[in-house]
């Protein structure tokens, strides 16, 4: 072998055996935060945040709604990474009329994020039917959950989702345009009627509506069949799952006559079809209309609209004297995790870290929430302390949290059709009774 090749060979061989060197030094680093792991380039232990095979950075992709939560959630992304160095949490929101049917495509796709939010009760279990979703039910926050919180989480029996708080569906009202008309709450149907008069002859908005935004057109709907419906009966959902019931049976026909009915005396604002969910806010703030039928999610947009805003909230008293208005509650959208992501230590860990007291406070405070879990509290915005007493008195789930799949849509279709003159009412109740059907085979 010729010298000059000899040394050029020795010199290459040892220019490899730097190399190698230099690789395997940084192979000793951390991936949370680049600092060095050790001469000895020890491994780390399974569920750190690091990925066993890879040596790098776990990143978990959380796919969700946007809302006024993003703040909070913000937040506590970045005190889980301080906590978890080798754990980052890479989040994406979308607008909730967009997310449904993204969510579905990415499942059906294969592109699941490790973690992404889904409805709880039945519009929960074709995810969990089709396995898309990791079994949390060993995960020891489940023990911090009432039974009620527990049961629309739960498919046969698992554990699919982590509720994280709850809503209350009900009238929020501008506290000084009431004192200033010297208007007192309503306790029943006629009071409430005798109140948006006295708003409209004041000339202003009674109640801010927006259909623009097909999920409100719910929110009127169903504190009114909670009382009409349900509390007069509340074996009902278990009747029409059996097929012993219906919609267009029961008082739901009364409901929807009188729902259409405050439109018809001027109640609602002029234009309701082309308005959305951000202009009734407007409409709040700004002092043009009084009342807004809507879930305790609003008051965060209120208050970023005016935080010195003086607002309340009562219960929708679709109801006779003497009879206490019921009230829709029920536990927001919450997280679940992909049956296959490649993290499920890390997706556990992080559901551990939200569920903790100190951290769900933080998430309450952010989306202006009541509690769920039995351990945690939460610094109550007024409005929600005025209907803290209420929710001890009679309660009902939201209605779509115990309808198959396909019925909420056809009630938000329907009720828009109704009110630009489309569709009858008889009409809409039988397209709901056949969407039933259709989901509880």
């Amino acid at each position: 072998m010729p010298g000059k090749q000899k040394q050029w060979i020795v010199s290459l061989t040892a220019l490899m055996i730097v190399l190698a060197m230099l690789v395997t030094g940084c192979g000793s680093t951390s991936g949370g935060n680049g600092a060095a792991g050790g001469s000895e380039g020890a491994k780390p232990a399974a569920g750190s945040g690091t990925d066993k095979n890879s040596g790098s950075a776990v990143v978990l992709k959380a796919y969700t709604t946007s809302g006024s939560e993003k703040e909070a959630l913000d937040q506590l992304n970045r005190k889980f990474h301080e906590e978890n160095p080798g754990i980052t949490i890479d989040l994406e929101v979308a607008p909730e009329d967009q997310y449904s049917t993204v969510i579905k495509t990415r499942l059906a796709s294969g592109d699941a994020p490790d973690l992404f939010t889904v409805w709880p009760g039945k519009k929960k279990d074709p995810f969990a039917s089709a396995g898309y979703l990791l079994d949390l039910s060993d995960q020891p926050w489940v023990s911090r959950l009432p039974a009620a919180a527990k049961s629309v989480a739960e498919y046969k029996g698992k554990v699919y989702g982590m509720p994280a708080d709850q809503h209350v569906i009900g009238v929020i009202y501008n506290k000084a345009l009431f004192q200033e008309l010297k208007l007192d709450i309503p306790t029943t149907w006629e009071q409430f009627l005798g109140t948006a008069q006295k708003i409209k002859d004041a000339g202003k908005t009674p109640l801010a509506v927006g259909f623009k935004d097909l999920w409100i057109t719910q929110l009127i709907a169903y504190p009114m069949a909670a009382n009409a419906v349900h509390r007069d009966n509340p074996s009902f959902d278990q009747q029409m799952a059996e097929g012993k019931a219906d919609f267009a049976g029961s008082a739901w026909k009364k409901v929807m006559e009188d729902y259409v009915d405050l439109n018809k005396k001027g109640y609602f604002n002029p234009g309701l079809l082309g308005t959305t969910y951000d202009q009734t806010a407007q409409m709040i703030a700004s002092g043009q209309a009084a009342m807004v039928v809507n879930g305790t999610w609003m008051i965060p947009n209120l208050r970023a609209l005016k935080p010195d805003l003086n607002l309340g909230m009562f219960p929708l008293p679709y109801t006779d004297s003497g009879k206490p208005a019921w009230i829709s509650v029920g536990p927001g959208a919450f997280w679940a995790a992909s049956a296959k992501t490649a993290h499920p230590a890390e997706v556990k860990k992080y559901l551990e870290f939200m569920s903790k007291p100190e951290n769900n406070k933080v998430w309450l405070n952010g989306k202006k929430a009541f509690p769920v879990f039995t351990d945690a509290s939460a610094d109550l915005d007024p409005a929600l302390k005025d209907m803290e007493g209420y929710m001890k008195g009679g309660v009902y789930p939201f209605l779509d949290i115990n309808w198959p799949a396909g019925v909420q849509d056809t009630l938000f279709m329907e009720i828009q059709s109704v009110f630009s003159g489309g569709d009858s009412i008889d009409t809409m109740l039988k397209k709901m009774d056949e969407a039933y059907k259709r989901g509880n085979k």
